[in-house]
């Protein structure tokens, strides 16, 4: 500290007067800041009616903060000053002082523009009397006395001279003028210290030499030595448990090993505090029991409390059959404490349950602790709730077990692939169809174990094989093509769909389900003759319709002929009713021959119509010479009824029209028991 160092030397030999000076400046904090905050407290009154509540509060809460951290570290200062070096504690001072004046040169300025004429006046006296009261408490350090003299002071001196009226200006030059005859009282004040601290200084080192002389006697004795030795080797110990350099055998100073001991203390204390607030976060996230060599609870942290839904006053003094569930058997907790009494560490899981009846597990480690004989004496359990785990951990084997019965039930079979084509999952209709184990076709890739021919027979390569290189790509691929191979050689065309597996868009393996189609296969091909049968019996039958429309065609256009030329004859009425009946039906007959032929021609895509001009009633008086003796037959009526709107010209196949309406007469006469048609 170079503010510090103006006035006290950084001798090591005067470090106690540098303590000293600190205690000085320290004990006159919490009155220094009792009247910087009545200060800031009259402030605010002065001002309450001229400066916006909101702004004025706000301006003097932080002319009050700093001095509230300054009184705090004054008490820190005398209840445990070794925490920090004396050159820290200074430092902390010297931050203390220039940031109260830094606040007060910023705010009194702001306070001062807003406030009236005698709240200025009264600013610059509370400004005075504060520098006042400083100067002489900090006048053991003149260069931090003046700077915080010049930092109160000056702003509020700057404020009055640019208002620029004759007032202010003379209020200006006055507490310039202070400034400049207490800046120098504080200097000639300063001396007067320096030369008594001066004097005292010349006076310890006289003292220190003295006691240097005796210390330098004392340690020739045996009996200082053995001290120091034994000193030395604490010490010595201490530093090696925390990893730093000891001291040598030279360094066998009394004052010195003191020192290292005092830091080591501190140091340890530093650490067990350290420890103590890690103990304190771990034990908020986990469950922490203790208990005698009986098991006998001793102590539960809040977190055991919370969890199990018991008091703390319900637990010490009990067992932890309080939250035993009755899951696990007596042989579990025979072995759990026949670890424990060998003086081993047991670990496992447990289900307790809480005090309002609901199931919780843990993941426990039971740690036995032992005296310096050996013994064990108490137990420490660490738990850590894994009820959720345990949840999605059911969960899943819940899957496992339906997804297992799904692909045990199912009708095909089902195997998976890893990345590389190895065989991870094989259902029991893959076993049966295929003939491999699972443990046989994990370490050999699928491929070469079913699938390394083609539907012809032919050598089928990994890289271009279409399943393999689907799931490479990861895609979908859908079969019905595909030749496996039994472990016994024997050729199976199957059916198959596989799905490729992806975690974080890259494939891991592939599902693949398929069927053995070999009867399917068998049908197929005997539908296929049936079909191949059925065609050629369609062709014999259009061959022999065709022949014996012909054959019979022949002798029934002779009939018409004579039937035609004997009608030319004018036969007598009754004889040319007969002959035109005859003539009638040979033309039905005819028309049922070539009906035949159509069939044919149908069937063999050759269908074509005769369109031509034709009379309805020519056509209708036809078809009832035709039909209307198998309706006179079965007593019916014989009826037609044409919509008064229909032509009787018209223009189409007669023939096939006739032969239509021929067939729906024939069966409507054939199905029709009385009435009429």
């Amino acid at each position: 500290m170079e503010i510090f160092g103006k006035l006290i030397d950084n001798d090591a030999s005067l470090a106690s007067d540098r303590a000293a000076m600190l205690d000085i400046l320290y004990s006159n904090i919490p009155r220094s800041m009792l009247a910087v905050i009545l200060n800031a407290t009259l402030f605010s009154a002065l001002m309450w009616n001229s400066v916006p509540h909101t702004r004025l509060l706000t301006l003097v809460s932080v002319m009050v903060v700093l001095p509230l951290m300054r009184m705090w570290d004054s008490r820190l200062y005398h209840e445990d000053r070794g925490r920090c070096t004396i050159e820290a504690w200074q430092q902390r001072y010297t931050m203390g002082v220039l940031g109260t004046a830094l606040i007060w040169s910023m705010v009194t300025p702001v306070l001062f523009f807003a406030a009236d004429w005698p709240g200025r006046l009264i600013i610059g006296m509370v400004l005075v009397a504060t520098a006042a009261g400083a100067i002489l408490s900090l006048a053991a350090n003149l260069q931090l006395a003046l700077l915080y003299l010049f930092m109160l002071v000056v702003p509020y001196t700057v404020a009055q001279f640019i208002q620029f009226n004759f007032q202010c200006a003379v209020i200006g030059a006055t507490t310039l003028l202070y400034t400049v005859i207490a800046a120098s009282g504080t200097r000639a004040y300063h001396r007067v210290l320096a030369r008594s601290l001066h004097n005292e200084k010349m006076h310890r080192q006289k003292s220190d030499a003295l006691a240097s002389t005796n210390a330098a006697l004392n340690r020739q004795t045996g009996l200082q030595q053995e001290a120091l030795s034994q000193l030395r080797k604490t010490a010595n110990s201490l530093l090696r448990r925390r990893g730093k350099n000891e001291i040598g055998d030279d360094e066998n100073g009394f004052d010195r090993l003191t020192r290292v001991i005092a830091n080591l203390v501190r140091e340890t204390e530093r650490l067990d505090w350290d420890l103590e607030r890690d103990l304190e976060a771990i034990y908020q996230h986990i469950m922490i029991s203790k208990t005698d060599v009986d098991g006998r609870i001793t102590y539960v942290n809040d977190l055991y409390c919370k969890t199990s839904g018991y008091d703390r006053s319900e637990l010490i003094g009990k067992t932890h059959q309080v939250v035993n569930s009755g899951y696990h058997d007596k042989k579990f907790y025979a072995d759990l404490w026949q670890t424990l009494k060998s003086g081993k560490a047991w670990r496992g899981e447990l289900r307790n349950r809480t005090r309002h009846g609901a199931i919780y597990w843990v993941s426990t480690t039971i740690v036995p602790v032992k005296n310096e004989v050996g013994e064990v004496t108490r137990l420490i359990s660490i738990n850590t709730d894994i009820t959720l785990q345990k949840a999605i951990q059911e969960e899943a084997r819940n899957s496992r077990r339906f997804l297992q019965s799904l692909t045990e039930s199912m009708g095909e079979g089902v195997y998976a692939l890893d990345q590389w084509g190895y065989c991870t999952f094989l259902n029991p209709k893959a076993e049966q169809l295929l003939g491999w184990s699972p443990m046989e076709l994990s370490i050999m890739p699928m491929h070469d174990a079913i699938h390394y021919e083609d539907e012809e027979g032919n050598h089928l390569p990994a890289d271009s094989c279409k399943v393999m290189k689907a799931m490479k790509r990861g895609e979908a691929y859908a079969s019905d093509d595909q030749i496996f191979i039994s472990k016994e050689g024997r050729r199976i065309p199957v059916s198959l769909i596989s799905t490729p597996m992806l975690e974080g868009g890259e494939v891991v393996g592939s599902v693949t389900v398929f069927q053995d189609i070999t009867q399917r296969k068998e049908d197929e091909a005997r539908l296929n003759a049936a079909v191949s049968a059925a065609k050629a019996a369609n062709q014999a039958k259009s061959t022999f319709l065709a022949n014996m429309s012909h054959e019979i065609r022949t002798p029934l256009n002779a009939i018409l002929g004579m039937n035609h030329l004997a009608l030319q004859q004018r036969p007598e009425p009754k004889l040319r009713s007969y002959l035109e009946k005859a003539q009638k039906a040979s033309n039905t007959l005819l028309g049922l021959i070539n009906g035949l032929l159509d069939f044919s021609k149908i069937e063999a895509g050759k269908m074509e119509l005769d369109r031509h001009d034709f009379l309805l009633h020519d056509m209708l008086d036809d078809l009832a010479s035709v039909i209307g003796h198998q309706a006179s037959s079965k007593g019916l009526e014989l009826l037609f009824d044409v919509a008064p709107d229909t032509p009787d010209a018209l223009h189409g196949d007669s023939l096939r029209l006739r032969q239509v309406l021929l067939n729906l007469c024939n069966n409507a006469i054939k199905f029709t028991e009385q009435g009429k048609v």
